[in-house]
């Protein structure tokens, strides 16, 4: 005779319960997995001690813009950006430029 979990057991096996059951836990695991991606907003601001390439460098802090033409050695800004590791070195290749603010 059968324990009545066991046969609790296959009971949703043969109705497909089961199935259902693990792949909506899978599918929330990979939905929690790429909602805890990490971000960080924070602001730079100073003067630019040089340009080369796609690098500018606000105060020998170098980061990477799409239009370095914008940007001229002397000039006061503020830069928002988006940091997407949670290293703590400073990697130009690391930040996303959200925003640019030429100060006067």
């Amino acid at each position: 005779m059968k324990k009545k979990s066991e046969t609790d057991l296959l009971d949703l096996i043969f109705k497909g319960d089961l199935m259902r059951f693990v792949i909506t836990g899978i599918m929330l695991v990979l939905f929690l997995a790429g909602c805890s991606s990490y971000s960080e907003e924070f602001i730079i601001s100073g003067e630019v001690t040089r340009v080369e390439g796609d690098l500018v460098s606000i105060d020998n802090q170098e980061i990477k813009v799409d239009d370095p033409s914008d940007f001229k050695v002397g000039q006061k800004v503020k830069v928002t950006l988006i940091d997407h590791t949670s290293e703590e070195d400073w990697d130009p290749d690391d930040f996303e430029v959200k925003k640019v603010t030429f100060m006067k």
